[in-house]
């Protein structure tokens, strides 16, 4: 099952980059604590930090980079899930970059939207 799920990440993402909305990243990060994931997200201070260069997180798409598969939590073996790294918006004269890492369930990482970076447009909501 880790190989079959290794070749989904693989051939959907890399082909078909994701974004999260706001809202689904609230839901992910709920998820990812109620399921005790090891990497979840301090959504007060991710918010503050986005909110702080000037961008209201209600409206902001946040890419997602798959970083592993992952299939523990708390230290003991689990469902596969998706280590996430979340990227939020930066300041490049400032050298700042919001970004977390977050676990995230399978339902949720492949139902994110699909974005195609030629175009900057949603290509498809799963």
């Amino acid at each position: 099952m880790k190989k079959r799920l290794e070749k989904i990440l693989e051939d959907n993402f890399y082909n078909e980059p994701r974004i999260m909305d706001y809202a689904t990243l609230i839901v992910a990060n709920q998820q990812a604590i109620k399921r005790d994931y090891n990497r979840t997200i301090n959504i007060v201070s991710f918010l503050s930090a986005v909110k702080s260069l000037g961008y209201d997180p209600k409206k902001v798409r946040f890419p997602v980079l798959p970083v592993t598969l992952h299939e523990h939590a708390g230290g003991k073996l689990t469902d596969p899930h998706v280590r996430l790294k979340v990227i939020g918006p930066s300041d490049l004269d400032e050298d700042v970059m919001v970004r977390a890492y977050l676990d995230c369930p399978m339902e949720i990482f492949n139902n994110l939207s699909v974005y195609d970076n030629d175009s900057r447009s949603i290509l498809s909501v799963n």
